[in-house]
């Protein structure tokens, strides 16, 4: 197991591509001061004020391993958002749900 069922959470999962039109004028500098990379994630800021995912932090989606880099707009909630390289990939991964937990650090 990758993370405990105790802190496990079900949100959404939407996937999000470095395009002006997704982020603001600098798509490739994330609200943590960072770059996007694949397997890097935003969370919605009620997660990433309230849940402690914060910069840095490593997280579980669906059973996948990601990173805390950034956070969404204040109005989103509940949500993690996958940075993909192109808005193609992004539009392919939709809006689904997720289960979403700290990592802790034990591989499988």
């Amino acid at each position: 197991m990758l993370c405990s069922l105790v802190a496990t959470l079900v949100l959404t999962a939407t996937a999000y591509s470095p395009t002006v039109a997704q982020n603001d004028a600098d798509p490739w500098t994330t609200a943590c001061g960072t770059r996007p990379f694949v397997g890097s994630v935003a969370v919605s800021q009620d997660l990433f004020w309230t849940s402690g995912f914060g910069c840095g932090d490593s997280i579980v989606v669906n059973g996948k391993r990601v990173v805390v880099n950034d956070t969404m707009h204040w109005r989103i909630k509940k949500t993690v958002d996958l940075w993909v390289p192109t808005k193609r990939k992004a539009d392919r991964l939709g809006r689904r749900p997720a289960v979403v937990c700290r990592w802790d650090g034990r591989l499988r």
